[in-house]
């Protein structure tokens, strides 16, 4: 079972990077946008989910982790649903990704996934920090997470805020879908 868990974590943290990848080709995303917090706050919530990541891929290369029955459920639905959900989430918002604030025209996507979350790719990270935190708790991999999942929070404030200026039923949106879950 640990092998599995350990294949699992480098196939999910792999097909998200590419999935990242493929989608910024396909969509041919020539800039960042402007950020939406102050960069120094931005590149640390980024920072943080990098190292809860890393973390977890370091500890599953180790190959010393062992989970409880219950820890390893907890784990996979994390893991698993986090990639399920950013999967879903990057392929619906498809032209229309960006990284930052756009400064061209977009769409706003309410469709698919987002009828659920109005943030499901920051949904989809926490939940592959959380497995992260499950799988190969420390307390420095505990303080990314927190200062990550804080600062992303800040974000989706921010976005919020453009998104209601850029987008006149953005409210009604707001008001029928959930933030997060």
């Amino acid at each position: 079972m640990a092998t599995l868990l350990r294949i699992l974590i480098f196939a999910s943290i792999g097909w998200m990077g590419f999935q990242i990848l493929l989608v910024g080709y396909r969509t041919k995303i020539k800039s960042l946008g402007r950020p939406p917090i102050a960069w120094p706050a931005l590149l640390l919530a980024k920072i943080g989910a990098g190292v809860s990541f890393t973390w977890m891929l370091w500890q599953a290369a180790s190959g010393k982790v062992e989970l409880s029955w219950a820890s390893t459920v907890l784990f996979l639905i994390l893991l698993l649903g986090g990639t399920l959900i950013i999967t879903s989430a990057l392929f619906r918002l498809g032209k229309n990704l960006r990284m930052g604030l756009p400064v061209e025209e977009t769409t706003l996507i309410t469709s698919g996934i987002y009828r659920f979350s109005r943030n499901p790719i920051y949904v989809a990270v926490f939940c592959v920090m959380g497995a992260s935190l499950v799988y190969a708790f420390s307390w420095v991999n505990l303080g990314a997470v927190v200062a990550s999942v804080c600062l992303h929070h800040r974000i989706v404030l921010a976005e919020e805020k453009f998104l209601a200026g850029q987008f006149k039923d953005y409210e009604t949106y707001r008001k029928r879908v959930r933030r997060y879950l």
